[in-house]
C-alpha cells in the first residue's frame, strides 16, 4: 500500500529572471555559478528542478553544493522541450505612436503676430471704406436735397401761393442751396483722397496676408520636418527593436537543459497529509522558491555550477611603441562572447587561461640552413664555370625571391612612408636565375617570437604539457598550440637602389587574407590617445600554477550576442625596449627592424592578437606570444628603408693551379653594401653563409673576412669601419658555415661587407648542391 511518504515535494525554478553569482570565461568555454537561495523544502524527499539552462550544457560538469537541513541524494541532467513560447517571453510591441497633428493644430489663424498685422490692416481698410462711403453719401444727399427743393419750387403755382409764402420759400431755398452746395463741394473734394487711403489700406492688407501665408508655410515646413524627423526616429526605434528581437530569436532554442536535484530533508517527520507537491516559477515570488500555498518546512540554499560551450574569451593587446624613449605602453584587453541561450545577470566576471607555449606569425626573418655540397664526376658538357655553378648559389636562394614577393604582397603597411622609400629607390640588376637542382623546401622558422633567453636564431622549444587547472572558481582550460616565430609580413619596398618586386595577389589569396584579418579591424584603436583620455579600471589578477585569472570589478549582465565585447584588464608600461636591424641579404635585400620587448611588469602575457602603433603611426596587427615577467619577445616592425641594402650578384673566378697539382680551385665572392641614413646609431646583424662540404676531396676555405678558419672564430671589423670612425663590430663563424656580422653603424655611414671563399675539387669533378 502506498503512503504519503512516497510522494516527493517538487519545485520548479526557471533561471530566466534568476541572477548569476559568477561567470568564469576560459578560452573555449565558460563556467557558470548560480546561487539559489531560500528554497523551501519538506522533510524526507524533495525534488527541485532547475529549468532554462543551455541545451549544450556539459552534463559531466554539473556540480551542486549547498547549505541547510538537507542531503543531496541524486542529480539528473537532461534536455527537455522549452515550456515558454518566444512571443510570450519577448512580445512584439504594437506601434501605436501614430503621427499627431498637434503641431498643425497649434497653428491657429487667430493667434500670432502675423494675424495681428492682418487684423490691423483690415481695420484700416474698414475705416477708409467708411470714410469714403460717408463722403459719397454727403455728395449724393446734397444733390438729392437740391433736386427736391427744385421740384418743390416748380410745383408752386403763383395764383395759388401768397406772396409772403413765396418769399419765405425763396429764403429757405437760398439758405439750403448755399449749404448743400458747400457740402457737395467738400464731399467731392474728400472722395479722391479717401479713395487713395482705401487703396493704401488694401495694399497693406495684401502685404500682411502674404507675410502671414509665408510665415505659415515656413512654420508648416518646420513642423513637417519635425514630423519627418520623428518618423525617422520611430522607424529607427522599430528597426532597433526588431534587431534586438532577431538577436534574441537567434539564441532561442526549442529545447533546454534541466537539472533535477533530489534532496532528503532532515527536519522532523511531518504528517503525510501535509506533504504535497508545489510548482513555482522563478518570476512569481522573489527568486521563485516558494509556492502560493504556505509550506511547513525548512529552507536551503544551493550553488549550481556547470560548464557551457559557445562562450569564450581571447586576449587582445594594443601595443604603442615610442622609439625615441625606447619605451612602450601595452593595453591588455579581454575579448569575450556569450553565444549561449542564457542571460547572465549581475554576475562577477573572471577570465582564466592556461600558461602554455603558443605559436603564430605570418612572416619570418629568413633563416640560413646549412649549405652542403659534394663532388660528382663532370661530363663533357660541364666546361668552364659550369663545374663551379652549384658552389655559387645554394638551392634555398632560388625560391627565396618569389616566395618573399608573394608573402609580402598583402603585408601590413610599414611604419615608414612609402614616398620616403621611393625617393631613395633606384634600379639595380636582379640576381641570376637557378641553374641546377630543384627548389628547396622553405627555410625553417627562426626562434623570433618565442619567449626565451638565448640567441635569436635558435629553434623554438616545444610547448610544455599543461598542468591541471586550479580548483573552482577557475575553469578548466585547454592548452594552446606550439610556438611560432613572431615576425609578421613586411612590405617589399625598394631599398637603396633596389626595385620593388611586389606581385599582385590572386582573388583567392586576397579572400583568404581578408578572412584571416577580419577580426583585426578594431585593432586600429591602438593609435595614441589624447592627453586627457579616459582611464580604465584595472582588474585583479592572480596566478595558480599554470593558470592566471583576471577578475573584473563590479557586476555585469551579459546577454547572448554574436557581437564580441572587449574589456580592459590592465594598462602596462613597458620600460625596456631595444631596437635592432636584421639582414639576410642573400635571401632578401632588406633590413628588418626588430624590437626586443622585455616584460618588466608582474603580469604574464598570454598569446593573442596585438595592434601595433609605432611613434603614433598604426602599423597593423601581429600575434604576441606568451611572455612571462622578466622575459622578452622579439617583434618585427617591417622593413626599414632608412637602412639601405645593396647585394651584388655573386661572382666566381677560377684560381690558378700548379703544373703538377691535380686539383682545380675557384674563388667565390659575395658583396653587400649597407648604409645608415638614420640620425642615430643603428644596431645591425647580417647573416650569410658558405657551403659545407660533405666530401673529403671538396675543401672550402674562407678567404675574407680573414681569421675565420674554425667554427666559433671571431674577428673585429676595425679595418672596414675605418678604425671605429664608422662604428664598431665583429664577424663570427658559427655552425654549418653561418657567418654573422654584428655592427653598430653610426649615422650617415656605410660599410662594405665581403664574403670570399675558395673551393678546391679534384680535376674532372664538379660541385653538386644538396640544398
Amino acid at each position: 500500500m502506498s503512503t504519503s511518504l512516497d510522494v516527493a515535494h517538487t519545485l520548479e525554478i526557471d533561471i530566466f529572471d534568476l541572477p548569476t553569482k559568477a561567470v568564469s570565461f576560459a578560452p573555449t568555454k565558460a563556467t557558470i555559478i548560480r546561487e539559489i537561495k531560500d528554497i523551501q523544502i519538506k522533510a524526507h524527499a524533495n525534488e527541485i528542478t532547475v529549468l532554462g539552462l543551455d541545451p549544450r550544457l556539459d552534463p559531466d560538469s554539473v556540480r551542486v553544493e549547498g547549505y541547510g537541513p538537507a542531503t543531496i541524494t541524486n542529480i539528473q541532467t537532461e534536455i527537455v522541450p522549452r515550456k515558454q513560447q518566444f512571443k510570450d517571453v519577448y512580445p512584439e510591441d504594437d506601434d501605436d505612436d501614430d503621427q499627431s497633428d498637434s503641431d498643425l493644430e497649434a497653428l491657429d489663424d487667430n493667434d500670432g503676430p502675423g494675424r495681428v498685422a492682418i487684423d490691423k490692416a483690415k481695420e484700416e481698410v474698414r475705416i477708409a471704406e467708411w470714410a469714403l462711403a460717408a463722403s459719397k453719401n454727403e455728395q449724393a444727399t446734397s444733390v438729392k436735397l437740391l433736386e427736391f427743393l427744385d421740384q418743390y419750387g416748380q410745383s408752386l403755382q403763383a395764383q395759388e401761393v401768397e406772396v409772403s409764402k413765396m418769399n419765405e420759400f425763396l429764403d429757405v431755398y437760398r439758405v439750403q442751396r448755399v449749404s448743400e452746395s458747400h457740402r457737395h463741394q467738400k464731399s467731392t473734394a474728400d472722395i479722391p483722397a479717401q479713395q487713395e487711403e482705401l487703396e493704401k489700406a488694401r495694399r497693406k492688407l495684401v502685404r500682411a496676408e502674404n507675410a502671414f501665408e509665408k510665415a505659415k508655410k515656413a512654420v508648416t515646413r518646420e513642423i513637417r520636418e519635425k514630423q519627418e524627423k520623428k518618423a525617422r526616429e520611430r522607424q529607427q526605434k522599430r528597426q532597433e527593436k526588431q534587431r534586438v528581437l532577431e538577436q534574441r530569436r537567434k539564441f532561442w532554442t526549442s529545447n533546454v537543459s534541466q537539472v533535477v536535484i533530489h534532496l532528503d530533508g532532515l527536519s522532523t517527520s511531518t504528517p503525510g497529509s501535509s506533504r504535497r507537491s508545489s510548482i513555482v516559477s522563478a518570476n512569481e515570488k522573489g527568486a521563485g522558491h516558494s509556492s502560493s500555498t504556505s509550506l511547513d518546512g525548512d529552507t536551503v540554499s544551493l550553488l549550481l555550477t556547470y560548464v557551457v560551450p559557445a562562450a569564450k574569451w581571447d586576449p587582445r593587446y594594443e601595443l604603442s611603441i615610442n622609439t625615441p624613449t625606447s619605451s612602450a605602453k601595452l593595453v591588455y584587453r579581454a575579448e569575450f562572447e556569450n553565444q549561449t541561450t542564457e542571460t547572465w545577470k549581475n554576475a562577477k566576471v573572471t577570465f582564466s587561461n592556461s600558461q602554455t607555449s603558443f605559436s603564430g606569425l605570418d612572416e619570418k626573418i629568413p633563416h640560413l640552413d646549412p649549405w652542403h655540397i659534394k663532388l660528382a664526376k663532370a661530363n663533357q658538357f660541364d666546361t668552364g664555370n659550369k663545374i663551379w655553378a652549384n658552389g655559387l648559389r645554394s638551392q634555398s636562394e632560388y625560391p627565396a625571391k618569389s616566395s618573399f614577393t608573394k608573402n609580402t604582397s598583402a603585408a601590413p603597411p610599414s611604419i615608414f612612408s612609402k614616398s620616403e622609400e621611393l625617393r631613395r629607390a633606384a634600379p639595380i640588376s636582379s640576381t641570376s636565375q637557378a641553374l641546377f637542382g630543384s627548389a628547396a623546401p622553405p627555410a625553417r622558422a627562426s626562434g623570433f617570437g618565442s619567449v626565451r633567453r638565448d640567441a635569436p636564431f635558435t629553434e623554438s622549444a616545444p610547448a610544455p604539457a599543461p598542468l591541471p587547472p586550479p580548483p573552482p572558481p577557475a575553469a578548466h582550460v585547454s592548452p594552446f598550440g606550439a610556438t611560432q616565430s613572431l615576425f609578421s609580413r613586411a612590405q617589399n619596398e625598394g631599398l637603396f637602389g633596389q626595385r620593388s618586386e611586389r606581385q599582385d595577389n590572386t582573388p583567392a589569396e586576397l579572400s583568404r587574407e581578408n578572412e584571416e584579418d577580419s577580426d583585426d579591424n578594431d585593432d586600429a584603436l591602438t593609435l595614441n590617445p589624447e592627453l586627457n583620455a579616459l582611464g580604465h579600471q584595472d582588474s585583479q589578477h592572480q596566478s595558480y600554477g599554470l593558470t592566471t585569472t583576471y577578475e573584473l570589478s563590479g557586476q555585469r549582465t551579459i546577454n547572448p550576442s554574436s557581437v564580441k565585447r572587449r574589456n580592459v584588464i590592465t594598462e602596462l608600461e613597458i620600460k625596456s625596449l631595444t631596437l635592432s636591424h636584421v639582414l639576410v641579404p642573400k635571401l632578401r635585400h632588406a633590413a628588418f627592424l626588430k624590437a626586443r620587448i622585455t616584460n618588466t611588469t608582474s603580469v604574464s602575457l598570454i598569446r593573442g592578437k596585438a595592434g601595433m602603433t609605432v611613434d603614433g603611426t598604426f602599423l597593423g596587427s601581429t600575434t604576441l606570444p606568451n611572455c612571462e615577467p622578466d622575459n622578452f619577445v622579439d617583434l618585427s616592425l617591417g622593413v626599414d628603408p632608412s637602412i639601405q641594402v645593396t647585394y651584388a650578384k655573386p661572382t666566381v673566378r677560377r684560381a690558378s693551379s700548379g703544373f703538377f697539382n691535380k686539383d682545380e680551385s675557384a674563388i667565390f665572392t659575395r658583396t653587400c653594401w649597407i648604409k645608415n641614413t638614420k640620425k642615430v646609431t643603428a644596431s645591425i646583424t647580417v647573416f650569410d653563409q658558405v657551403p659545407v662540404s660533405e666530401d673529403e676531396h671538396l675543401r672550402v676555405n674562407i678567404l675574407e673576412p680573414k681569421g675565420l678558419d674554425r667554427e666559433n672564430d671571431s674577428v673585429k671589423l676595425d679595418a672596414i669601419l675605418d678604425g671605429g670612425k664608422k662604428g664598431k663590430g665583429q664577424v663570427h663563424l658559427g655552425k654549418n658555415g653561418q657567418v654573422k656580422w654584428t655592427i653598430d653603424l653610426r649615422p650617415g655611414k656605410d660599410v662594405k661587407l665581403v664574403l670570399e671563399y675558395e673551393s678546391r675539387i679534384p680535376s674532372g669533378q664538379k660541385i653538386i648542391g644538396l640544398d
